[in-house]
């Protein structure tokens, strides 16, 4: 309506048709502006819509994520955190772009229509013309898919580097080794940049190529066909509408294209793409000195072709302090989830004689909430107010002047982290759990405060055992499996 009323505005010739309604209201072509304003706002609704449906189908293939990752096994905690982090933000642009191409689809087919109600012979004309633009919009589409596939792969290195900054940033500093790290990241998010600008080509090529195929169109019809005088300008207004409707409905395509990297393994990376046979079984009749045993163990994790363990037989005494070392990526850890069930053996078997477990890791869990909160997350049983004061008093997490009492808010943030530690101690002493994991749980630790969770630990009857590389701080364990001269 407002191209054909610009039109009018402009030739000054008689109203058109589809307008004729407009007479009945007097100065209509005032309501002009306030046309363009609907229109606008319809266009911005559209838009927050869109982007509204994104976000909200991103949270959701979120939380199902988080939902699956709970009741999967053997997904490794580096495929998680990039299909958390990653996948879901792609797979949520991905169905927005899609919702998007529908949209401009169904427009496309009603400007098709309408033009070929006002012009039936040179719509035709054009239609014959746009498969011109399939050749190098197929060609843009298959550079997209090959280097969407490249700029997902420098997306998980970069994401990977950043990673590996936090988490190493003090051994950078004391190394000095700023520069190198940092030419090293330059490299990675220029091989970032480069991914990213190509697609970004693409994007633009491909929405701007059917408005400069529509011109060209015009232009040479123009001057060939001799009966020119039915183009009217209202005509041509829809027509290179339709052309920019061709050039999202183009952009939204690619978009998906750019997306299916991401979605291509979207369902195998956590659905069962190896065997798993094996199981952890609860036996109370095990022999009075056994805490697990474990008979011909295979473990890997999903989408990696090595196996952990092959043909693992081990056996961990009960009621006893059990230390666990090992060269890096040898399984300490991995161990430790196949013992508490958390992951699952491919093959083979593990019994243990409780299912009463406790654990204390080296990033220990806190939330923003009151000190008792936490503290009692996960326990089961009732505990005074005046015990947890005590364990607290104990393991010396406050000093008197900052400790206030059991509703104080507290954080990761307002913690450091080996307040935050014993706190996990604490709630590991009000558990009394038959079996407690740690792993490389006394990290953060100072030595007078090792020394206070030692003597707490040495007090417990229970299962313990202990993922650490310091075997000097546990001289008063009873026992070491060292993987590493196991799996030779």
């Amino acid at each position: 309506m407002i191209i054909f009323l610009i039109s009018y505005l402009i030739t000054g010739g008689p109203l058109p048709q589809q307008l004729l309604f407009l007479e009945k209201i007097n100065n209509f072509e005032y309501f002009l502006p306030l046309l363009g304003f609907i229109r606008f706002l319809f266009i911005y609704l559209d838009q927050i819509n869109r982007e509204n449906l994104r976000i909200n189908l991103n949270n959701r293939i979120k939380n199902n994520i988080v939902e699956t990752l709970f009741n999967e096994k053997n997904v490794s905690l580096s495929d998680a955190s990039f299909i958390l982090n990653v996948k879901s933000e792609k797979l949520g642009v991905l169905i927005r772009d899609s919702v998007g191409f529908l949209v401009y689809f169904v427009q496309l087919i009603f400007f098709s229509i309408y033009l070929f109600y006002l012009n039936f012979s040179f719509t035709l004309y054009l239609f014959l013309l746009i498969p011109v633009l399939y050749i190098p919009i197929s060609i843009i589409q298959k550079k997209t898919a090959i280097n969407s596939d490249r700029y997902k792969k420098s997306l998980e290195v970069l994401n990977f580097k950043v990673e590996q900054i936090i988490n190493n940033y003090f051994l950078i500093k004391i190394f000095q080794k700023d520069n190198e790290e940092l030419n090293r990241f330059d490299k990675e998010t220029q091989n970032y940049k480069t991914s990213y600008l190509k697609l970004l080509k693409g994007d633009i090529a491909i929405y701007q190529l059917p408005n400069f195929v529509a011109i060209t169109i015009f232009t040479v019809l123009l001057l060939l066909l001799s009966e020119n005088e039915f183009l009217t300008l209202e005509y041509l207004g829809l027509s290179l509408r339709l052309f920019q409707i061709l050039g999202s409905v183009s952009l939204n395509l690619n978009q998906i294209i750019k997306g299916a990297p991401f979605i291509d393994n979207a369902d195998t990376d956590l659905d069962d793409q190896i065997d798993i046979v094996g199981n952890l079984r609860l036996n109370k009749n095990l022999d009075s000195e056994t805490a697990f045993q474990l008979n011909n163990v295979n473990f890997t994790f999903r989408n990696s072709n090595k196996n952990l363990f092959t043909n693992l037989n081990l056996k961990i005494l009960k009621n006893h302090h059990t230390i666990i070392t090992g060269p890096n990526g040898s399984g300490k850890s991995t161990l430790i989830g196949i013992l508490s069930g958390i992951y699952t053996p491919n093959s083979g078997l593990v019994e243990t004689y409780s299912s009463s477990f406790g654990y204390v890791g080296t990033k220990p869990f806190i939330f923003t909430g009151t000190l008792k909160e936490n503290i009692m997350y996960g326990v089961q049983t009732s505990v005074s107010d005046s015990e947890l004061d005590r364990y607290l008093s104990e393991f010396e997490v406050f000093s008197e002047s900052n400790y206030e009492n059991l509703s104080l808010k507290i954080s990761k943030d307002s913690l450091s982290s080996g307040q935050i530690q014993k706190i996990n101690f604490i709630r590991l002493m009000i558990q009394k759990p038959d079996i407690i994991f740690l792993d490389e749980a006394t990290s953060n630790l100072d030595l007078e405060s090792k020394k206070i969770v030692f003597d707490k630990l040495q007090s417990l009857s229970s299962t313990i055992i202990n993922v650490t590389h310091n075997i000097d701080d546990f001289k008063f364990s009873d026992s070491e499996i060292n993987l590493g001269q196991i799996l030779k």
